[in-house]
């Protein structure tokens, strides 16, 4: 009986975060995309030489982000 239970509620968690992720998570991530938003700067900025960028916190150590 314990095992039976342990097995359903795993399947259960499986499809409840699955529904969530199809009903919620990628819509979001869809419009947003739409929207033109790109908070993670995955583009590449064409007027940049190099897709690594020097921060202010950064530059008296050299380091790149």
């Amino acid at each position: 009986m314990a095992r039976f239970v342990k097995v359903t509620v795993r399947k259960v968690i499986w499809v409840v975060l699955t529904v969530l992720y199809v009903l919620v998570v990628m819509p979001v991530g869809i419009a947003r995309r739409m929207c033109g938003r790109d908070r993670l700067l995955l583009k590449f900025p064409a007027r940049d030489a190099t897709f690594w960028r020097v921060y202010k916190d950064d530059a008296t150590k050299g380091g790149t982000r």
